[in-house]
């Protein structure tokens, strides 16, 4: 069959995709050299700035095995050449296929090392599929670099509005999974200390220029200053923002005992769903493991509880889905058989108020990203379009939004 290309509709602009780069790909993760690709369509899942430092593209192919035909439903990660100046694509694209290939399968073995039913396991991650570093082949990954995924959607799962935020029985699972996910971490230190050596140095690579976000907390710290309503806690404000600048935060080792692997950017667009024949939410899935980092666990608690949840969830169930992350996560730290004893309530009590502080700075700049109709920016860059939504003026909704997430930390007395 002749090599061709298929052109698709992609937010207004016609995309070549060439044919010669997804066959190889294509035979290279399934390994089979006979594979063939009949016909593809491709489409842009997400705008610019749902999607930060990647295009993600839909790929629907029908390939041909065995003289049998049969459609794959994928998802192709790809870099976002126009983010370049804050995105060192090589470190995150090495970063997150680290998490595929490695990470997730020895998690996978840590569980069924406790004799735990099969179904238990934890599989928090979509299918992966197979990747390239470039269309010429070989180690150096370039801007022809791509991750296929499994296209969860196809299989049933479902995103969530970000501006609606999670109920609390989506928020239950997400969390319980989150738990098993950093508990495991922790049994790798304890039970793989050479695989854990080797997570946590790809783990303390960044990739990611936090400088440019300066713009943005000192565009929020404005906001705070200018409204008296929120000024009732200014002096903590005011250092825990001044502690987030150039992405300090980030670079910190954590302290022992609460230090693993986390997700680094867990909110509710990074999240998919899925329930079963009764209607109840059976499966959630985490996407987007570029940004992971070796720190405390806690720190993505705060970050999702500012911005992933609808406003019952966050006012009536708050303590409740604290619990439910902490008895999990301490269930299979003593199942996997990890020494848990320095994990106490009161140490996690302490350490999710540090984190929540820190978190403080990041979780305001989220608030007016969650209230921001970023596709009305077109096909700009992904930093354009963050520029754009941290640099413009407070609107009534991100103000409202500030509000609820003060009130949300005195409730907690995290202030």
């Amino acid at each position: 069959m002749a090599p061709h290309k298929t052109t698709t509709e992609v937010y207004g602009q016609r995309e070549q995709i060439d044919f010669k780069g997804l066959e190889p790909l294509l035979r290279r993760s399934f390994g089979d050299e006979s594979l063939q690709v009949v016909h593809f369509d491709s489409t842009r899942l997400l705008p610019a700035g749902e999607n930060y430092c990647s295009i993600m593209i839909k790929l629907d192919v029908l390939v041909r095995q065995d003289n049998e035909e049969k459609m794959l439903h994928l998802v192709a990660k790809t870099p976002n050449p126009a983010d370049n100046a804050v995105i060192e694509w090589p470190i995150v694209f090495k970063k997150e296929l680290f998490m595929y290939v490695e990470l997730c399968p020895l998690y996978r073995e840590l569980d069924r090392e406790s004799l735990i039913e099969e179904c238990e396991v934890i599989n928090i991650w979509p299918k992966y599929i197979g990747y390239r570093n470039s269309l010429q082949g070989g180690d150096k990954i370039d801007y022809d670099s791509s991750m296929l995924l499994e296209n969860l959607k196809h299989h049933g799962f479902y995103t969530f509005d970000k501006r609606q935020g999670l109920d609390v029985e989506h928020a239950r699972k997400a969390l319980t999974s989150l738990a098993k996910y950093h508990a495991l971490g922790i049994a790798m230190k304890q039970k793989r200390p050479a695989m854990a050596k080797k997570a946590i140095t790809q783990a303390r690579v960044l990739g990611i220029d936090f400088v440019h976000m300066n713009d943005g907390y000192d565009n929020v710290m404005q906001t705070f200053q200018e409204e008296p309503a929120l000024q009732t806690h200014m002096s903590a404000i005011e250092s825990c923002f001044e502690q987030a600048k150039d992405g300090k935060p980030y670079k910190e080792m954590p302290i022992e005992p609460w230090a693993t692997i986390t997700h680094g950017d867990f909110w509710v667009n990074n999240m998919l769903f899925h329930k079963d024949e009764a209607r109840n939410v059976d499966d959630v899935k985490f996407i987007d493991f570029q940004t992971y980092l070796y720190s405390s666990p806690l720190k993505d608690l705060p970050y999702f509880f500012s911005g992933s949840l609808n406003k019952s969830a966050q006012t009536r169930y708050l303590k409740e889905l604290i619990d439910v992350y902490y008895k999990t996560f301490i269930k299979t730290l003593k199942r996997t058989g990890c020494d848990f004893s320095l994990f106490t309530r009161s140490s996690f009590d302490r350490e999710l108020k540090k984190q929540a502080i820190i978190q403080f700075p990041i979780s305001a700049l989220t608030c007016k990203f969650l209230v921001s109709d970023v596709e009305t920016y077109g096909d700009e860059s992904n930093e354009r379009v963050l520029n754009n939504v941290f640099n413009t003026k407070a609107s009534d909704a991100f103000i409202n939004k500030l509000h609820a997430l003060i009130e949300m930390y005195e409730e907690m007395r995290w202030f």
